[in-house]
């Protein structure tokens, strides 16, 4: 049995609310926090589930651990983790 044992997967939810939580923060964290958002968003691997068990389908994946989602969240404040949070 082939598994991936780092892998991530995104709901539109969690990426709008760290949008929401990063989304005008300039500072070096906060546009790090940016970047991440923008590859979470445009790469569909990152948030397409049909995509990705094709994926796994053709490299011969038959399970992947994900990974928890993106911690720099968790750096925003106690109202930016309320708020991810219960996007998630």
């Amino acid at each position: 049995m082939r598994i991936d044992v780092h892998a991530h997967l995104f709901s539109k939810a969690y990426i709008d609310a760290l949008r929401r939580v990063f989304g005008n923060d300039n500072s070096p964290a906060g546009q790090d926090a940016q970047r991440l958002i923008k590859w979470m968003s445009t790469d569909p691997r990152m948030t397409d589930v049909e995509g990705r068990l094709q994926e796994m389908e053709k490299w011969g994946i038959e399970m992947q651990v994900l990974s928890v989602p993106f911690h720099g969240a968790l750096g925003a404040g106690q109202s930016g983790r309320s708020r991810t949070h219960a996007a998630g």
